[in-house]
């Protein structure tokens, strides 16, 4: 890749070295950070989009862009720099701009993160040595949202009756793919489809919905993703969880008032 054509290519003064010492730190660097850097590390040539990244997590762009600025500000505070200035206002700091280099998407409407050569070549060396795992950063990903201990985690082992488990099951990237790969993206109870209403903005978006009882839950309960999940609307999901019912039940009540329209 030729970074002397990337129209936001401002250096910073941030080696390869210390990008290692941060990755590592978590004081600096969150699971969440760590999480959304390794996404964009996999993707081709090292480049994503919020969006592209928002959408293989069932997130909100807005909240990858914000994780990303809060970051940035971290580390110039922890190496005494700044930050580059923006391009069309010279009293902001562009805080993305300390990890990724950037360039407008060719379609126009997006913004595409390039990972920083230095930043690249870190986590290269801290995959190497053993000091950094891609699956383990996920793992951490989902600890942090959920305070799941991290040995339950990475074997889907239900270790307490607790709803906040529940709901990291139905959050969780690895499961979730499982799931989504069997029903695709249509609410199983409504049959509402994001990207036919939304178009490309709703590519991929749906949540899921753990169906297991929390009665039937065991310390010895490993999930299915294709047995005891499915993709859900997040309207139908609140009600599911507001009533406490079936997804069976929910059906039902739906097609029912249907009828009475």
């Amino acid at each position: 890749m030729d970074y002397n054509k990337i129209e936001w290519n401002d250096k910073v003064d941030i080696t390869k070295e210390q990008w290692k010492n941060i990755l590592v730190d978590e004081r600096l660097v969150k699971p969440y950070n760590l999480d959304l850097i390794l996404m964009v590390y996999n993707e081709p040539n090292h480049m994503a989009t919020a969006t592209d990244i928002a959408i293989k997590r069932g997130q909100s762009p807005k909240s990858y862009n914000s994780n990303v600025g809060q970051l940035g500000k971290r580390i110039t505070k922890y190496l005494g720099i700044e930050a580059p200035w923006q391009k069309h206002d010279s009293t902001k700091f562009n805080y993305w701009h300390i990890m990724f280099l950037g360039a407008r998407h060719k379609n126009g409407k997006n913004f595409l993160w390039i990972l920083r050569p230095e930043l690249k070549e870190a986590i290269d060396e801290l995959i190497i040595e053993k000091r950094l795992s891609i699956l383990d950063a996920v793992d951490e990903y989902v600890k942090m949202l959920y305070e799941i201990d991290k040995q339950e985690e990475e074997s889907l082992f239900e270790g307490a009756m607790k709803k906040i488990t529940v709901n990291a099951y139905e959050r969780n990237p690895k499961v979730r793919k499982l799931c989504l790969e069997k029903y695709g993206y249509k609410c199983c109870v409504c049959e509402f489809d994001f990207e036919k209403v939304y178009g490309d903005i709703g590519i991929g978006y749906i949540e899921v919905h753990h169906i297991k009882p929390l009665n039937e839950i065991s310390k010895e309960y490993i999930i299915d993703p294709v047995n005891d999940l499915r993709p859900i609307c997040p309207n139908c999901h609140s009600m599911l969880h507001k009533a406490n019912i079936s997804v069976e039940n929910l059906i039902d009540i739906v097609e029912k008032n249907r009828r009475n329209l």
